[in-house]
């Protein structure tokens, strides 16, 4: 009977052992998909990003395994609206790959594609991916991870979290008349110019709220003018210059970009933060 369970053992012991068909013991392949997540690797801040940024991510895969047929499959996790975690709703996962190289009049250039995902294979220890941003507001979104052999999941799910803030800011201008013309005088037209910033609709969206001791101003460079300031309001319609008049025709618009847009956060208990926005497009609507 001990001969029995010895010879038993023997092919217990053998068949752990076995090699899969790539020649590596079974034993010896590393089923671990931890990594750690960086946001932010195409940007000079994580402060002031926008609706329609491409923000990038990098991720990196401890003890990665770069044996044949084996891969990494990383996800977002869908979740609540209230925290911005919907895939193609609240932002698009983007891929990217390339390059391929292109023949123009020029010569030949090496181009990359973007394409929005609901899951990415990831093949390489360091790897990148983008969020296109959808909507404004506080986004906390979760990624998970898993590694695959021969299109079976062989790791448990290593799950990393990203919280980011965006915003939406228009820009306009436009004129009206403010006086008709007369026997003793010429018409009045007067050019306004305005901005608004949205920082979202949902319960957790407070990014630029005033309240519990927060306060905002905002001062703004625009063309040759001296920098204009005043009180911020999130979502109130805000001016980045006074009010111009002029008699006849109406005034030019000299620039259609705001330089820099800087919003100063005051806290009751901790040192006051600015947050830079950069050359905001201003859309003409004369005649609207």
């Amino acid at each position: 009977m001990k001969t029995y369970y010895y010879i038993i053992a023997v092919i217990l012991l053998l068949t752990a052992c076995s090699k899969n068909d790539d020649g590596a013991s079974e034993l010896d392949i590393n089923h671990n998909s931890k990594y750690t997540l960086t946001a932010g690797i195409n940007k000079l801040s994580m402060s002031n990003l926008q609706v329609d940024d491409l923000l990038g991510c990098n991720i990196k895969i401890e003890n990665f395994d770069g044996s044949e047929n084996v891969v990494y499959v990383l996800k977002p996790v869908i979740g609540s609206q209230l925290k911005h975690q919907v895939n193609k709703l609240d932002y698009n996962f983007i891929e990217k790959t390339g390059p391929v190289e292109v023949v123009t009049f020029s010569g030949t250039k090496s181009v990359y594609s973007y394409g929005t995902r609901d899951s990415i294979v990831i093949t390489s220890a360091n790897s990148d991916f983008y969020l296109e941003i959808l909507k404004p507001g506080t986004f906390e979104l979760s990624f998970t991870l898993q590694k695959m052999i021969k299109q079976s999941y062989v790791s448990d799910i290593s799950e990393e979290s990203l919280l980011f803030n965006a915003v939406k800011i228009n820009a306009w201008t436009f004129y009206r008349e403010t006086r008709d013309s007369g026997l003793f005088n010429h018409s009045e037209k007067t050019r306004y110019y305005r901005f608004n910033i949205d920082d979202g609709e949902q319960d957790y969206d407070k990014y630029l709220t005033n309240e519990n001791g927060i306060s905002h101003t905002y001062s703004v460079t625009y063309g040759d003018d001296s920098e204009y300031k005043n009180n911020f309001v999130v979502s109130e319609e805000l001016l980045f210059k006074d009010d111009k008049t002029t008699e006849s025709s109406a005034p030019a618009i000299s620039n259609f970009i705001i330089e820099n847009l800087k919003i100063t956060q005051t806290f009751s208990n901790s040192p006051s933060n600015i947050i830079d926005y950069k050359n905001i497009k201003i859309e003409n609507r004369d005649g609207l």
